[in-house]
């Protein structure tokens, strides 16, 4: 009697079942990628009375990460208070430490606690030491009556970067241009997440 998987058979079943044709091999493993959701809040981030440049999230991806088409969502959802003359807020994308710049115009008149929010895009466009990256942006706040008040930002050119750095920073900033008891911001939820 024939053997077959380390078993007795018999010539009939081997008929039937036929011989296991070789295992093919292994295809290419490919590079591990990032997280989807890079970086997220877990707590309040609160900037108030205060003109220097503050992080809401920050992180570092590892060495070799870019690649042309490679995108980041930088976004948050805040409770904005201001003065008549809080002179502009900036909301700052930065990819390797060279930021984008979103310029909120003032507001003539004052508001407390409104609901804000930011969605701001960077995509790689080139690679190398003096590698780029494309960024937009848009603000959206709304007044007691409802009135939605929005900005938007275009980079009118790409922003140069070395995407070569060794473990680039991914950075997310909030700016008041005037230090005043009544300009609040505080960050309830935000996230930059790759795309």
């Amino acid at each position: 009697m024939p053997f077959y998987n380390g078993r007795v058979v018999s010539n009939e079943y081997l008929q039937k079942v036929g011989t296991q044709g070789a295992t093919g091999a292994q295809g290419y493993t490919g590079a591990q990628g990032i997280s989807a959701v890079s970086s997220v809040l877990t707590s309040d981030v609160t900037i108030v009375n205060d003109s220097n440049q503050t992080d809401i999230l920050v992180f570092n991806l590892p060495t070799g990460s870019f690649y042309v088409g490679m995108q980041f969502k930088f976004e948050f959802h805040a409770l904005l208070s201001y003065a008549g003359t809080s002179g502009a807020m900036r909301v700052r994308m930065f990819l390797c430490g060279n930021p984008s710049t979103l310029v909120i115009s003032e507001r003539a008149s004052s508001a407390s606690d409104i609901f804000c929010k930011f969605e701001g895009l960077a995509t790689i466009r080139s690679l190398g030491t003096t590698g780029s990256y494309q960024a937009t942006g848009l603000f959206s706040a709304f007044d007691s009556t409802s009135t939605i008040w929005t900005k938007g930002n275009i980079e009118s050119s790409t922003i140069e970067i070395d995407t070569t750095a060794v473990s680039p920073e991914v950075e997310f900033t909030f700016k008041w241009a005037t230090a005043d008891p009544s300009n609040s911001i505080t960050v309830k939820n935000a996230s930059i997440s790759y795309l």
